[in-house]
C-alpha cells in the first residue's frame, strides 16, 4: 500500500476485537486507504492474535510490539487506534500525540477532566 494511512493498533484486548472487524468490513468493500501495520499490546499473545486476524484480510500482517515506546520508536505509522483501557487513554495518546502520531480514542477520552484536557492540549500543541 502506499499513500494511505499507516494504522497502528495499541491495545489488542476486547475492544480490539471489534475495531478490527469494522477494518475488515472497510476493507473488503474497498475501502483500502489504510493498513494496519503494527499491533501493540503489553501481553504480546493478545498483539499476536490481532496481527493474524488483521493479516487474513489485509494480505501482510503488521509487525508487533510489547510497548507504546517501540512503535513510536520504530516509527512505523501515522496514526494510531487506542483501544486500551479507559484510564490508560491519556498515558498512551500524549506520547503518541508527541511523536506526531495521529490518535483516535473513543469515548471516553479521558478518566479524568484533567486527563482529557492534557490530551486535548497534546493534540493541538503538535496539531493533531
Amino acid at each position: 500500500m502506499s499513500n494511505g494511512v499507516k494504522l497502528a493498533l495499541v491495545g489488542c484486548g476486547g475492544i480490539s476485537r471489534a475495531h478490527v472487524k469494522g477494518y475488515a468490513d472497510l476493507y473488503a468493500r474497498g475501502c483500502r486507504e489504510f493498513e494496519v501495520v503494527a499491533c501493540c499490546d503489553v501481553r504480546a499473545e493478545n498483539a499476536e492474535i490481532r496481527a493474524g486476524e488483521i493479516g487474513e484480510f489485509q494480505g501482510v500482517e503488521p509487525r508487533v510490539f510489547g510497548q507504546v515506546s517501540e512503535s513510536i520508536e520504530a516509527g512505523v505509522a501515522d496514526a494510531a487506534d487506542v483501544c486500551v483501557p479507559h484510564c490508560f487513554h491519556h498515558s498512551v495518546a500524549i506520547p503518541l500525540l508527541e511523536a506526531g502520531w495521529h490518535v483516535m480514542v473513543e469515548k471516553q477520552i479521558g478518566l479524568t477532566i484533567k486527563a482529557s484536557k492534557l490530551i486535548i492540549e497534546a493534540a493541538a500543541k503538535h496539531e493533531r
